[in-house]
């Protein structure tokens, strides 16, 4: 049989294999290229294929050839006899068409997040590949090398003429003079393997890494779940609701003079950070008797340490849209302008936000903006590990974190003149036990007392939080920072907890420190004890610089001068759970039904999920929704 008119599939034993294996190297030796193009050119050292135990060398290429030649593996067996060649139509070859898609994702994904799709985000949130997927299909490029890759399959698979071409190639390959190439690059294939191997061995964490190695790995066995609870959800639009829950336009009201220095302000939201933490330890347990978050608590001779404060959201990124615009959220969405860092800016300030939650995609970065922080005063892990060896899969503590933004304060402090806002996003407590802190010691638990695994890394990890924010202040203080600057520290939302007896339910108490400047002379009599939630930290802060906002907030001042009448305060989850907390608790109110025995309670409470959702959607109509709403009240 002549060479151009043998079908590329002849072979009919094993014996063939490593020729059949050749054949497919040469078929797929486009797909090589352009994974490789892209190690070449991408600007991301962490990208998720590069083994972590190799660091920034040699930019991730080592993995491409790996799975690379897996794919051959599996392609020249299927090759072998005709009963399996009805693989490479039916599942390989669509599996190389996602392994291009997937990689092109990653990549420019990353170039607009600066953040690796498949190895943060994908890990059972599959519904992000539309943001990435979206990115790619704006570059021209990769769209016109993806449909030339197309091409060259299905002129393999269907045009005769096009296979002789890749069989002659096949055969000077094996030829004398072919083989002087051949291997060569075998042998470089080989040892790169076993310098992967090597530096393998020497990995701390070797289940993490084999883990994550393999975006396509993660992707299918989170196919299931995404189409169980991704894929079947309504994502109808939310009808415009009978009743809006709004708030009043003039909310945020000048309590005393504005003061005449504007301070720095430190605005630190601490990761799932529950009031059970902060409880007295006997309280927590009989037997308990060492504080769990000492540092935290000496606070409380510094400033105001307020005792009945609830989260205003189950989430985090939710929870720090409550702090920053004082209002609801169930998608992170910002509703309008004029939250705190924008109003700020407008007087004078430098917003900077530092968040050590790996998960910033291109959203979430639109509402920073919309927040008011401009890109470049938006710190994520990724960013402030740039030029980090091995630290892919080594999370950032909450140590790493505060020293970087304390970094940036005194840097800021000594090069401008300017006031600014530092927020920092915490979460060693997110995933107590995951963030291994070498730095601090465990909470020392009674030797007789039998305390579970879960509980322990918990109790660990708030321990070890507040020893890095003592180290915080502590760095403030010295460099002069801390006596003048407002700061306020509280959580970005509660998180479920069982300790032994004690229940907390995800929308639950949470701290909440606020510190005034020392050169304030203002006598202020302020009620710690009045109910508070998230959604009053924007007013507070607003009412002491004496700004006024023409933004409608949900929240109030804690300083005002006279006595606060009573109030409830609510917290909004993405699901359908709310909770209205009063003196006596929280009460748990799922949207639709009636566990609520207050009908008029349940009746608010249903208005505000309706109001929410539909904001979330339709944020434009915010404000004007309000503004008519003042204009009928009047």
């Amino acid at each position: 049989m002549a060479p151009d008119s043998r079908p590329p599939h002849h072979a009919r034993t094993l014996r063939d294999l490593p020729a059949q294996f050749l054949r497919a190297v040469v078929v797929n030796t486009p797909l090589l290229a352009f994974l490789l193009v892209y190690r070449l050119f991408a600007t991301n050292l962490y990208v998720s294929y590069s083994l972590p135990v190799l660091g920034e060398f040699p930019k991730g290429f080592l993995l491409d050839l790996f799975v690379f030649v897996v794919v051959m593996a599996v392609w020249a067996v299927a090759s072998l006899w005709k009963w399996t060649r009805a693989l490479l139509l039916v599942v390989l070859v669509p599996a190389i068409a996602f392994l291009l898609l997937f990689r092109a994702t990653d990549h420019y994904y990353y170039s607009a997040t600066k953040v690796p799709l498949n190895a943060f985000v994908l890990y059972g949130n599959l519904s992000s590949a539309n943001e990435g997927a979206a990115i790619v299909l704006g570059k021209p490029l990769v769209v016109s090398l993806l449909l030339l890759l197309v091409l060259h399959y299905l002129a393999f698979f269907f045009s005769q003429r096009y296979r002789g071409f890749i069989e002659r190639i096949v055969l000077a390959l094996l030829s004398r003079k072919g083989r002087v190439v051949l291997l060569p690059l075998s042998a470089a294939v080989l040892l790169l393997f076993a310098i992967n191997a090597h530096a393998l061995k020497q990995q701390e964490r070797k289940a993490n890494v084999l883990r994550a190695a393999s975006g396509e790995y993660m992707f299918v066995i989170g196919l299931p779940r995404f189409f169980r609870e991704e894929a079947l959800k309504s994502y109808a639009l939310a009808p415009k609701p009978a009743r809006f829950v709004l708030p009043r336009v003039d909310t945020v009201r000048v309590a005393a003079p504005a003061v005449q220095r504007r301070p720095n302000i430190f605005l630190i939201t601490v990761e799932s950070f529950n009031s059970l933490y902060v409880l007295p330890p006997a309280e927590l347990h009989p037997s308990l008797t060492a504080e769990v978050m000492p540092f935290f608590k000496s606070l409380a001779s510094d400033g105001y340490m307020f005792s009945d404060v609830y989260t205003s959201s189950a989430y985090t990124f939710n929870g720090i849209t409550a702090v920053m615009c004082s209002q609801y959220t169930m998608s992170e969405s910002v509703w309008g302008k004029d939250c705190l860092p924008q109003v700020l800016a407008h007087n004078g300030y430098e917003p900077f936000t530092f968040v050590s939650i790996p998960q910033l995609r291109p959203y979430r970065y639109d509402n920073f903006k919309a927040m008011g922080f401009d890109r470049s005063r938006v710190f994520d892990a990724i960013r402030m590990r740039e030029g980090k060896r091995n630290v892919y899969f080594n999370a950032m503590t909450d140590e790493e974190l505060l020293t970087y933004a304390a970094g940036v304060a005194d840097s800021v402090s000594k090069a401008s003149r300017k006031p600014m806002l530092i927020h920092v996003s915490t979460d060693a407590m997110h995933v107590p036990g995951l963030f291994p802190h070498r730095g601090c010691g465990n909470y020392e638990f009674p030797k007789s007392l039998e305390v579970d695994d879960l509980t322990r890394r918990m109790m660990d990890a708030a321990h070890c939080t507040d020893h890095d924010l003592a180290e915080f202040v502590a760095h403030l203080k010295k460099s002069g920072l801390w006596d003048d600057a407002l700061v306020v520290i509280m959580a970005d939302h509660a998180f479920n907890l069982s300790f032994w007896k004690h229940k907390e339910t995800e929308l639950a108490r949470i701290p909440l420190f606020v510190k005034l400047p020392k050169s304030d002379s203002t006598a202020r009599k302020v009620n710690v004890g009045q109910l508070a939630a998230q959604v009053d930290v924007a007013p507070t802060i607003l009412d002491y610089l004496g700004i006024h906002s023409d933004r409608p907030m949900y929240g109030r001042s804690l300083l005002a001068t006279a006595a606060p009448t009573e109030r409830s305060v609510v917290g909004v989850s993405s699901s359908r759970l709310l909770s209205l907390a009063t003196r006596e608790g929280a009460k748990l109110h799922l949207h639709g039904t009636t566990d609520l025995e207050d009908a008029a309670a349940r009746a608010e409470l249903d208005a505000l999920f309706d109001t929410v959702l539909y904001f979330d959607q339709n944020p434009a109509a915010f404000e004007p929704a309000v503004r008519a709403a003042a204009t009928r009240t009047q």
